[in-house]
């Protein structure tokens, strides 16, 4: 719209006061009177109209003399309405409206009106005005160009209104003005007030959301289709190429463009508009209708219903295959985009935002196996990779043989656990070595029980429950890890009792505090959990809260000791992330990995590494069967006795889709168990996320 070209319009021509020297018919009040205009007022009107654009001041006290000699006479007193205008539409509407009431059939008053109320945003009386002159003077251009104007603007989004009234100025004064408005207008098929109670397609759900953008070019046209073959509709392919282009429908599935749309796909076109990512914004609980849905998709409505942006169907429900009518999600998008002007800032964050991209963390645990220079010549392959190696050389004295523990004790003058000093091996040498290649040696707290093979929840129950102990535990620790030249402790305690959970909540701020003045970094490893549980040992959130760094424990599901499965099913894995994230800030966790897998036949079996899982494969020309529901790997062969076996394994494949999880939730990296484990495939999968190695 242009006012300035308006006004030319309605400017009274000078010409025209050469006849209000005979006498002049008023009108108002339905009262017919005649007058003679003052030839003083003419001279002062004539004398206003030609400093009217270099004087204004001057100019309105000429017109306002003329109007006092002339009260009669409207044109002055529609003059200092014009003027007064240029300072404030307030100032200029009594003018205007006296205006009016001298002369009510002046059409072109109604039109400054119009604009006057249009450039307040108040658009249902700047189209009652606009009305009002279209009554006076029938299929007047001026006023049909006002009320496109008001039709089409983006608060009242009567589209198909504007392009009916458009489309009747293409032969007139201003068909150059209403074609500009026509290419950029939006298409009926979008227009809130066309069918509004009708299901939103998906072609309607792009076309009107980007309709809500100014200055975004809408020319060319897509050539995509969707999953049915077909494009979108003529009037709004424009927006679908401009969304292609911009990759606002990346990954995002179109089964027909003129399907209904679906809550879920909207969620998502919307977050990428917007430039959400699914981890910067969540809710405190989980909805309950969403367990179908892939996690990452998960995480956009919940961020999209953090923010306000969509609404929930109710009973913790966000119906993700359900619609919604055209009406409602024009009103939706006005209210997101009145929102994204001041998005909502970290109070509304249930965790931070994800680091800037950056190379995942990657933390490897060291056991007894394989030797020492296999795995030296392991880490000294992928040094820039590798950001630190967890050493298992620290187990309490009193899981060990009565022999070793009387041996042990005496050299390494300890009360709670041994240091690798004692042990009379290489593995002080490798902490220096890794220390000197760059890479954080860790010193690892396990409850492992050297003669029973498994973990021992009762040691860690007989010395953390006991604060005198908990306390002189934690001190000893510290004191080993200063002693080692560790740069990190992990608390690595499994299978511990519900009734330490608030005693390995004290221990590790006991650890924290003495770490205080230190650069030792704080790790606790934490085992697989998807919902709050009372009878879990392991409280995430206050856990999280103290360390620097959470392992979360996601393998073994499947042992020696269960019957042959995955070892890290992936919806259980992404569904403990998930939960992770609720609780623990996202640049805090690692991912844990398994790089190794079971061989079951009969009631026993072994833990094989990942090349021995793909040499026996290779060896019995046994087919690896991929399953994507689990994300697994496993085959089965029989061996030269004619003994069965069955096999589940981390493969590259495998890694690769558990690694995927770290950059869509945001976490800060990876835990691997076991150094020396693992193969090229796996190497493989993770180097796309982790540093060069140098």
């Amino acid at each position: 719209m242009k006012i300035n070209k308006i006004n030319s319009y309605l400017l009274r021509n000078v010409a025209l006061t050469m006849l209000l020297t005979t006498p002049l018919l008023a009108t108002g009040l339905e009262t017919a009177y005649a007058h003679t205009v003052p030839s003083s007022a003419i001279t002062l009107y004539q004398a206003g109209l030609s400093i009217k654009s270099t004087n204004p001041q001057k100019a309105l006290a000429d017109f306002k003399k003329a109007a006092n000699i002339a009260p009669f006479w409207e044109s002055p007193v529609y003059q200092i309405g014009v003027v007064l205008a240029h300072q404030s539409f307030k100032l200029a509407l009594p003018w205007y409206l006296k205006a009016l009431q001298i002369n009510p059939k002046d059409n072109s008053v109604w039109n400054m009106i119009g604009w006057g109320y249009y450039q307040e945003k108040s658009f249902t009386k700047a189209m009652a005005a606009f009305q009002h002159q279209l009554h006076l003077s029938p299929h007047n251009p001026y006023a049909i160009w006002g009320l496109a104007n008001c039709y089409g603007n983006s608060q009242v989004r009567s589209f198909a209104k504007a392009r009916q009234y458009l489309l009747s100025l293409l032969h007139t004064s201003e068909s150059t003005s209403a074609q500009k408005m026509l290419k950029n207008l939006p298409p009926n098929a979008v227009d809130a007030t066309y069918q509004a109670s009708r299901s939103i397609s998906y072609e309607d759900v792009i076309a009107m959301a980007l309709s809500y953008r100014i200055g975004i070019s809408t020319s060319g046209t897509s050539t995509l289709h969707a999953q049915n073959g077909k494009g979108p509709s003529a009037d709004v392919a424009p927006y679908i190429s401009y969304a292609t282009a911009h990759g606002l429908l990346s990954n995002l599935s179109i089964p027909s463009y003129q399907a209904p749309a679906t809550r879920l796909f909207m969620a998502q076109f919307l977050a990428n508009l917007y430039g959400i990512n699914q981890f910067d914004y969540l809710r405190p609980f989980p909805l309950t209708d969403m367990s179908t849905v892939p996690v990452n998709d998960q995480m956009v409505v919940n961020s999209m219903l953090a923010m306000g942006l969509m609404t929930e169907a109710g009973n913790q429900q966000f119906q993700p295959n359900a619609t919604m009518t055209r009406a409602n999600f024009a009103s939706m998008v006005n209210r997101d985009n009145l929102i994204m002007k001041n998005p909502p800032g970290p109070s509304k964050w249930l965790t931070p935002p994800a680091p800037a991209k950056k190379p995942a963390q990657l933390i490897f645990f060291r056991t007894g196996t394989p030797d020492i220079p296999t795995q030296e010549y392991d880490f000294s392959q992928h040094i820039g990779q590798i950001s630190g190696i967890a050493f298992t050389d620290f187990p309490f004295i009193a899981d060990t043989t009565p022999t070793v523990q009387t041996i042990r004790s005496k050299i390494d003058n300890t009360q709670f656990i041994f240091t690798p000093q004692s042990a009379g091996s290489d593995v002080p040498n490798e902490i220096t070595m890794v220390a000197t290649d760059g890479m954080s040696p860790y010193m690892v707290l396990s409850n492992f029980n050297y003669n029973t093979d498994t973990s021992n929840p009762q040691i860690v129950d007989k010395y953390l429950s006991d604060p005198v102990q908990s306390l002189a535990l934690a001190s000893e620790v510290v004191q080993v890890a200063k002693a080692e030249q560790m740069t990190g402790i992990a608390v690595d305690y499994e299978n511990i009792l519900p009734t330490d959970k608030h005693a390995l909540v004290n221990f590790v701020q006991n650890l924290k505090q003495d770490l205080s003045g230190t650069s030792i970094k704080l790790m606790v490893c934490l085992p697989e959990q998807q919902t709050d549980n009372a009878q879990s040992a392991y409280d995430y959130k206050k856990l999280g809260s103290i360390a620097d760094l959470v392992m979360l424990i996601t393998y073994d599901e499947h042992t020696l000791g269960s019957q042959p499965g995955p070892i890290a099913n992936f919806s259980n894995v992404q569904r403990t992330v998930q939960y992770a994230v609720q609780n623990i800030p996202a640049n805090k966790i690692l991912l844990g990995l398994a790089d190794y897998g079971y061989d079951w036949s009969g009631g026993s079996g072994q833990q094989i590494d990942m090349a021995t899982a793909y040499s026996l494969a290779a060896q019995y020309h046994a087919t690896i069967k991929w399953d994507p529901v689990t994300a697994s790997s496993s085959f089965t062969y029989t061996d030269t006795s004619g003994t069965s076996h069955i096999v589940y394994f981390e493969s590259g494949k495998s890694i690769s889709a558990l690694a995927k999880l770290v950059p869509t939730f945001g976490l800060a990296g990876y835990a691997a168990w076991y150094l020396g484990a693992e193969n090229s495939s796996f190497w493989n999968a993770l180097s796309p996320f982790l540093p060069l190695s140098k």
